[in-house]
């Protein structure tokens, strides 16, 4: 009998830890959907200034010139 106890006991403890990780994990997911997200508008808007101050160095070079 307290084998089956024992046994019983971790089954539920395992059954407790798979649930919090279900929950981990979806968070976990749309925190990375977000993230990743931001990461795109972030690199994009970084390409936009680096264009613009390229563009902005050509013009000073031709107008000194």
């Amino acid at each position: 009998m307290k084998i089956h106890r024992n046994l019983n006991s971790n089954i539920q403890t395992y059954n407790d830890e798979r649930r919090k990780h279900a929950e981990l994990y979806q968070n976990y997911t749309a925190d990375y959907g977000y993230l990743k997200g931001q990461l795109v508008v972030y690199c994009i808007m970084s390409k936009k200034g680096k264009n613009e101050m390229t563009r902005r160095k050509m013009k000073e070079s031709r107008d000194k010139g």
